[in-house]
């Protein structure tokens, strides 16, 4: 293209007077370079720009999940307190930190008051959770498979009402506590003995971080 233009503009000059060709060479000159920069415009005749590279800082994509810092320090925080209890915590799929209260320390059969063991732990719990006011904490009972389903329901949520009702008592407040008793539903072990059925007679708490659980949070 360039050399054409050149051809163009010598065969003009031979017709130009000198003084005109100064003026017809700069002219030419500009159309080139004009030409030359427009190489990375589409549809020009030139290489198509590259997109920019992606920022290193770009965020995850909508509906990443990933624990927020305020769990993290909390899931620590409760290992600490949990040592030596049996308690097993974790974190669930929910992101949620799941803490499984072991029967030897919660509750004798067919009972729902607090045991001392379970006293102490809920004790610890309770700092943890007026340390950390934004989250919410759902209380579940559970029960062997002795007696009939209405009946350990009925005991299930009293376990877990014991639990709720001990943590306010340590300045909790009642609005960040859920309690639900789902009965014999949800065994950890085989009822048909007497080691499985006490495995069974216990309370699971999960803690919550309210809000969108998403990346960034």
């Amino acid at each position: 293209m360039i050399k054409t233009l050149s051809s163009l503009f010598s065969r003009q000059n031979l017709r130009t007077k000198p003084s005109s060709r100064f003026t017809t060479w700069a002219a030419a000159a500009f159309v080139a370079a004009g030409l030359t920069g427009c190489a990375g415009f589409p549809g020009l005749g030139g290489t198509p720009a590259s997109a920019p590279a992606a920022s290193k800082g770009a965020t995850s994509p909508p509906g990443s999940q990933v624990w927020s810092s305020e769990m993290r320090t909390q899931l620590a925080a409760f290992k600490r307190a949990s040592e030596g209890t049996g308690t097993v915590v974790s974190q669930t799929e929910n992101l949620d930190i799941q803490l499984e209260i072991p029967s030897d320390i919660s509750f004798d059969v067919n009972r729902s008051a607090v045991k001392p063991a379970l006293a102490g732990l809920l004790t610890r719990y309770a700092a943890i959770a007026r340390a950390h006011p934004n989250s919410t904490i759902t209380i579940v009972g559970h029960t062997d498979s002795s007696g009939s389903a209405a009946a350990n329901n009925a005991l299930s949520r009293d376990r877990a009402q014991s639990t709720r009702d001990y943590l306010i008592a340590r300045g909790v407040a009642i609005t960040r506590l859920q309690t639900e008793g789902r009965g014999s539903s949800e065994p950890l072990a085989d009822n048909s003995t007497p080691e499985g059925r006490a495995k069974n007679r216990r309370v699971t708490l999960y803690v919550s971080q309210p809000g969108p659980r998403s990346a960034g949070t």
